[in-house]
C-alpha cells in the first residue's frame, strides 16, 4: 500500500505516476521492470519514489489492488442487474472482463501479471472479489462479493460454502485467462472465442453439474 505522501499528492501527478508504471509493467515482468526506468519516465527524483512506496512490488501490488477495487463495484452493480442471481452475474460479468483483460487496452499488463504469477500474487488475484468484511457479532464473515445474492437459488449453507463456491468460480475464470494464452500462440485468430466457450461450459459445469440421468450407478470400484 502507498504511504501517505502518495496520497498527499495532486490526483494528477498520482495518476501520471501509475500510468507510467502501468506501462513499465506492460512491456516487461515484474522482475525485468527497474525502479531506476519507472523513476526517469516519471521524471521524479529517486528519494521520491521511496517517499510514495516502500518498494517495487509496493507499487505492483498496488497497481493490481487499483483494478480489484474499480472491478468489485462494477460486479456489485451486475449482480443488482441480474437481481441477485450469483450464476447469471457471473457468467455476464466475467465473461465481459475475460475479453477486457486479453484484448482490452491493458491487455499487455495482464497479460505479464497472469503469466508471471507467484504465490502472494495468485493470493491477491483470488482476493480480488473475496476480501472480507469485518467481523460481526457472531464471528462470520463474508466475501464482499457475495453481497446481494439471492441465496435462495443456492445450496449454500455457511460462509465457508460461500468461500468454497467463490474460489471454484474464480479459479475457472482465473484458468480461462492462462489457457487463452496457451491457445493464442497457436490459434491467435479463435484463441478468445475458444477460451470464451470453455469458460461458460465449465460455469454451466458447476451451476448444474456434468453427471447426467444414466450416470446414477457407479460402473467402476463397485
Amino acid at each position: 500500500m502507498p504511504k501517505q505522501t502518495f496520497f498527499n499528492l495532486p490526483e494528477e501527478k498520482q495518476q501520471h505516476l501509475l500510468a507510467v508504471a502501468r506501462q513499465a509493467f506492460s512491456k516487461a515482468p515484474f522482475d525485468k521492470v527497474s525502479i531506476a526506468s519507472i523513476i526517469a519516465a516519471a521524471e521524479i527524483p529517486r528519494g521520491s519514489f521511496y517517499q510514495y512506496f516502500e518498494d517495487k512490488a509496493d507499487l505492483y501490488d498496488y497497481l493490481i489492488e487499483d483494478v480489484r477495487h474499480t472491478s468489485l463495484e462494477d460486479w456489485q452493480s451486475e449482480l443488482k442487474a441480474q437481481k441477485g442471481d450469483l450464476f447469471k452475474a457471473f457468467k455476464q460479468y466475467f465473461g465481459q472482463l475475460l475479453e477486457e483483460i486479453v484484448s482490452g487496452p491493458n491487455a499487455d499488463f495482464y497479460r505479464n501479471v497472469f503469466l508471471h504469477l507467484d504465490y502472494a500474487r495468485s493470493h491477491q488475484l483470488t482476493e480480488h472479489f473475496s476480501r472480507k468484511h469485518d467481523f460481526d457479532c457472531a464471528h462470520k464473515v463474508r466475501p464482499k462479493m457475495l453481497n446481494g445474492v439471492d441465496l435462495s437459488l443456492l445450496r449454500i449453507e455457511t460462509d465457508e460454502d460461500y468461500i468454497v463456491l467463490l474460489h471454484l468460480l474464480l479459479g475457472a475464470f482465473y484458468q480461462s485467462i492462462t489457457i487463452f494464452y496457451t491457445i493464442q500462440q497457436t490459434d491467435a485468430q479463435s484463441a478468445l472465442k475458444l477460451t470464451r466457450t470453455r469458460f461458460y461450459k465449465i460455469v454451466d459445469w458447476l451451476q448444474f453439474g456434468v453427471q447426467g440421468k444414466e450416470g446414477n450407478e457407479t460402473k467402476c470400484g463397485n
